[in-house]
């Protein structure tokens, strides 16, 4: 049996003796041009249910091969999704500082604590500035205060050296005086005890 040509299918003889309608086709009336009995493809209903039918095989297999395609690429990106995140996970537990992610990430919160970083040494810097002023002040208040201490203290003493001076003076200028009564003391009155009831 020759090989099935192009636009013609070779029909089994259970289907010749069901249609009958097919019969006189097949009678040697319209042959094919290679001589072999034969039927060609035309524009009649029976073609056309066929040719829908194809279709619809046709899309049910092309979506069937979509789908599994999107399924197998799917789980192709899942998993490649799932060995990327296990990388990244893998380089941020071991070196952070090497995953532009991460050091994008933690840009604005860098950016944010050196900024309040520099804020705090300025007011460190501010604070010691204002403990040295304050320092400074009461240093200066204090050396004041010793000072006027001191002025008063040998303004006393020189007061001091001064009476004694003209104690003395007095003391040798004046007549009927003794040499002992300079350093006798008046007597110490006894001491006051409470009268017990």
């Amino acid at each position: 049996m020759p090989p099935p040509q192009l636009g013609t299918f070779s029909l089994s003889s259970s289907s010749a003796h069901a249609h009958p309608s097919r019969n006189s086709a097949y009678a040697g009336d319209n042959k094919s041009a290679n001589g072999y009995g034969g039927r060609s493809h035309g524009g009649s209903s029976e073609d056309a249910k066929r040719e829908r039918k194809r279709r619809e095989i046709v899309g049910k297999l092309g979506k069937e091969m979509s789908d599994r395609r999107d399924e197998f690429y799917s789980g192709i990106l899942y998993q490649e999704s799932v060995r990327s995140y296990m990388v990244s996970s893998m380089h941020l537990a071991s070196k952070p500082d090497l995953v532009p992610v991460y050091n994008l990430r933690l840009y604005p919160i860098s950016l944010e604590r050196s900024a309040l970083l520099g804020q705090n040494q300025g007011d460190e810097r501010h604070a010691l500035e204002n403990a040295q002023i304050a320092y400074e002040e009461e240093r200066k208040m204090v050396e004041d205060e010793w000072k006027k201490g001191r002025d008063r203290l040998r303004a006393r003493m020189l007061e001091g050296i001064e009476d004694r001076r003209r104690k003395a003076r007095e003391e040798k200028d004046g007549e009927g005086t003794t040499a002992g009564s300079r350093y006798t003391r008046p007597p110490i009155p006894p001491p006051r005890h409470p009268q017990t009831p």
